[in-house]
């Protein structure tokens, strides 16, 4: 995987529970696994998500102050 769209920490998560699959039985504890590296997955893309929303935010906040003092002159 490289696309850009996929944060950085999502590799080292999946390096993590790559590791933790060759300790773990086949069965019950793999399927319990599984669904925990898909639920930490989801959380660091939310958070990713919400980060860059937060910069389009701070982003359209600013220009419509520098519009403001340009209608305002």
């Amino acid at each position: 995987m490289t696309d850009d769209s996929v944060p950085s920490t999502i590799y080292a998560l999946i390096d993590q529970y790559r590791e933790k699959a060759r300790n773990v039985r086949p069965g019950d504890q793999l399927a319990l696994l599984i669904d925990d590296f898909f639920g930490e997955a989801h959380a660091i893309l939310k958070d990713t998500h919400l980060r860059e929303i937060a910069r389009i935010k701070n982003e359209n906040a600013v220009e419509v102050t520098k519009l403001r003092r340009v209608i305002e002159k």
